[in-house]
């Protein structure tokens, strides 16, 4: 699934679904798949051979994107992540109930200890980005 993911961010980009519609906000889940880790070879290799995407269209979609930490959070992933968009367009999840809740700690604590996050980017990704993606919400808890 985190390729079926990339496949239709890619598919999403390249048709200009997102510059069409300019007001639609996409959660990719599981960190987008491979789009972060992948996007520059849309540009560099995809072009030449006549299918790639011109660099500014993919940066402003990684830009635009939103990103869930289902799964991808780690000393390896997170650095990436963070490369390919802003932390303000990354949410916190845990892939539950996808996966079984006795999982879903090891999640959090691979979440609070990874050394690409410092405490004001962990609390926007786990709650203001949230609420500042959904402000109905936000206005209901008091926000």
């Amino acid at each position: 699934f985190p390729t079926d993911t990339t496949r239709s961010a890619i598919q999403l980009i390249k048709n200009g679904v997102l510059d069409r519609h300019p007001t639609l906000n996409i959660i990719l889940p599981h960190g987008g798949g491979n789009l972060p880790y992948h996007a520059a070879r849309l540009t560099h290799v995809g072009t030449p051979l006549g299918y790639g995407i011109d660099a500014t269209t993919v940066r402003r979609a990684l830009n635009r994107l939103y990103y869930d930490t289902a799964g991808p959070m780690s000393p390896y992933q997170t650095p990436t992540l963070l490369a390919a968009t802003a932390s303000s367009h990354i949410l916190f999840g845990t892939d539950y109930n996808a996966l079984p809740a006795s999982a879903v700690p090891a999640l959090i604590t691979a979440f609070n200890t990874d050394p690409a996050l410092n405490p004001g980017t962990r609390r926007r990704i786990s709650r203001d980005n949230a609420l500042d993606l959904f402000p109905g919400i936000a206005s209901k808890i008091g926000r």
